[in-house]
């Protein structure tokens, strides 16, 4: 019998259903979840369980003890490294989590990002803005006062946030007003690694985009005993959040760990691509959503990209080259400043296309005539994508 996948197993794992209770018990504190999660694989690995995907009879009982050893150490691994931050230790958090994910490298679990993957960002205002254009990309170095916690980023550390649809931008950012929401669309650039990176080299490969995707819904890996580490990590940075109102959020501390690897993984190895984390919205989850479903499961992913370069001022340079701004407009002004410039609207072939997140995605990405009224208040006709 085959070891299932990752899709599989996050289908019977349910985890964020699982902590039913850290959810509605407000006695319950972050250090349960760890408990829950021990809980639940320890039912998977147990063959008097219908449940049961890991046993001895289908991972063989040598190949099931290196399993078994793997769970236990990745779990205690996970559950000290939210200690140590919680006791003001993250420099011990930090290490042991890159030991044991880091250090012998991650390509196996890496994804590349085609180029042609649309990359949408959004920025809210209190009036009708046009933003220029590098006030769309992440927040410059000299301004990270304004950066609070983020999933995969602690406070004052800019990172490059993009999103699959402008609907997936507007819930992460808290559905803000959206005809006064300016939104962006980006495209990764075709650069020569050499080029980008300075190398002494004659290589002519292009630089490629790379991922450790945290999304397991759609994720056809085989689980095995060196991955399945992973697997508890990707648990439970795709932990929705208990309480909303506060500073400090439990949930962010692992996956700002991983993100923190991440960029120590860039700098210590010289790599030669870019490397970012791709992961689904946990918004996705709400029956409450006006594209809830299977069918719009693409609409909800995530991406964020660290710095390469750090610089007193601007933003990385790095980031800019291969990222590239293709279109930049709002609701507002498309439908009243610049009517006549309306997006082709796609054969719909769910509801989706017809929305108006659907139309702004079609004119970001569709060759266009606009008026452009930012110079100096006089209209100037250009093609966005010329």
């Amino acid at each position: 019998m085959q070891n299932p996948t990752f899709k599989e197993v996050q289908r019977r794992l349910r985890f964020n259903e699982c902590c039913k209770k850290y959810f509605d018990d407000k006695s319950c504190s972050f250090f349960d979840v760890f408990d829950i999660l021990a809980e639940r694989i320890n039912i998977m690995m147990d063959e008097s369980f219908p449940c049961a995907l890991f046993t001895k009879n289908n991972l063989r009982p040598s190949k099931y003890e290196e399993f078994k050893i793997q769970v236990e150490t990745s779990l205690s691994i996970l559950k000290n490294s939210y200690t140590y931050v919680a006791s003001g230790q993250r420099y011990k958090a930090l290490e042991i989590i890159y030991n044991h994910y880091f250090s012998e490298g991650i390509e196996s679990i890496l994804e590349e990002i085609p180029s042609e993957t649309p990359l949408y960002r959004m920025r809210s205002s209190d009036y009708y803005p046009i933003y220029e254009d590098e006030e769309m990309f992440h927040v410059p170095f000299e301004k990270n006062f304004l950066l609070s916690n983020q999933r995969y980023s602690i406070s004052g550390f800019p990172s490059l946030y993009c999103a699959s649809s402008v609907y997936c931008c507007w819930l992460e950012m808290g559905r803000p007003h959206f005809e006064k929401a300016n939104i962006a669309l980006y495209k990764i650039q075709n650069v020569k690694s050499r080029e980008l990176f300075h190398m002494n080299t004659e290589s002519k490969d292009e630089v490629i985009v790379k991922c450790i995707n945290v999304d397991m819904e759609e994720s056809e890996n085989i689980v095995n005993s060196q991955n399945v580490k992973w697997l508890l990590l990707f648990s439970i940075c795709d932990l929705r959040v208990k309480e909303t109102e506060h500073p400090f959020v439990p949930e962010y501390v692992i996956p700002q760990l991983l993100l923190e690897c991440v960029v120590r993984y860039i700098h210590e190895n010289n790599i030669n691509y870019i490397l970012g984390v791709k992961y689904k919205s946990v918004k996705r989850n709400d029956e409450r959503l006006e594209f809830f479903g299977k069918q719009n499961s693409n609409l909800f992913y995530n991406y964020v990209f660290p710095p390469y370069k750090y610089t007193n001022k601007g933003t990385c340079e790095i980031l800019k080259r291969i990222f590239k701004l293709q279109a930049n407009t709002s609701w507002f002004y498309l439908n009243n400043v610049a009517p006549s410039v309306a997006p082709n609207v796609l054969k719909p072939n769910r509801t989706y296309d017809l929305s108006s997140f659907r139309k702004i995605e079609t004119y970001l990405s569709e060759p266009q005539i606009l008026i452009d009224f930012k110079k100096n208040g006089r209209p100037i006709q250009k093609n966005i994508h010329s």
